[in-house]
C-alpha cells in the first residue's frame, strides 16, 4: 500500500503497533490515517477510541480513519462503527478502491498525506 501511494505522490509514514498510531495522530498532522483492524499492542478499535478522544484544535483536526480488515461481517462492521469507522477496505486491499479512498476521503483535491 505505501509503495502504491507514495508512487502517485501521497506521503506515508507507516507505525507498527495500535499504540504507535495513537501517538502519531497525537503528536502529528495528518489528512487520512489507514487503520488495521488487527495489531499488535493495540487493535484498531481501542486505537481508533483512544485518537477520538485526543484533544483537537481548529489547525489539527481529527484526521478521517479507515478501516483496514480481512473480516467484513456485519458484527465487525458494527463494532467498527460503534468507535467511528464508517470507511472499509477489505484486504487485500483492491488497487483501485485504495487510490479512489485517498483521492476522496479527507483529502482536499486528492492531494495531501495518507498515513497507515
Amino acid at each position: 500500500m505505501s509503495t502504491i501511494l507514495r508512487g502517485v505522490g501521497h506521503e506515508v509514514e507507516i507505525v507498527d503497533n495500535g499504540a504507535a498510531a495513537v501517538r502519531a495522530v497525537d503528536t502529528g498532522t495528518y489528512d487520512l490515517v489507514f487503520m488495521d483492524m488487527h495489531m499488535p499492542i493495540m487493535g484498531g478499535l481501542e486505537a481508533t477510541t483512544r485518537i477520538r478522544a485526543l484533544p483537537r484544535t481548529p489547525d489539527r483536526p481529527l484526521p478521517p480513519l479507515v478501516v483496514l480488515t480481512a473480516g467484513v461481517t456485519a458484527e465487525e462492521r458494527e463494532r467498527c462503527r460503534a468507535v467511528g469507522l464508517e470507511v472499509f477496505l477489505s484486504k487485500p486491499v483492491d488497487l483501485e478502491m485504495l487510490l479512489l479512498t485517498a483521492a476522496t476521503v479527507g483529502l482536499p483535491d486528492g492531494e495531501g498525506d495518507a498515513h497507515g
